[in-house]
């Protein structure tokens, strides 16, 4: 039974992830936006989950940001001419 309410829960997690998304990507209607705003007006909890999943978001895109600007910087420096270049204009 504590197995069928947890998969409920998860359940209605994944749905309300996947709302929060739809929200947050401008993937929803004018009409199911304006529901969903108002909902956040009367339920701050949910206006605080929406702003976590917003910053989990701009996390996840930072991240990925510095991933390929450690993997340029890489690949340039592996550039013999670019590395040199470089060692040059700072001794």
């Amino acid at each position: 039974m504590n197995t069928l309410k947890n998969q409920k829960l998860m359940r209605t997690s994944l749905l309300e992830v996947q709302e929060t998304d739809r929200f947050l990507f401008n993937k929803m209607s004018i009409a199911d936006k304006l529901v969903f705003q108002a909902r956040m007006i009367i339920n701050p909890v949910l206006e605080e989950k929406v702003r976590h999943q917003r910053k989990a978001h701009l996390l996840i895109r930072w991240w990925a940001r510095k991933r390929k600007l450690e993997n340029l910087h890489r690949q340039l420096m592996n550039n013999k001419d670019f590395s040199t270049c470089i060692h040059n204009i700072f001794k």
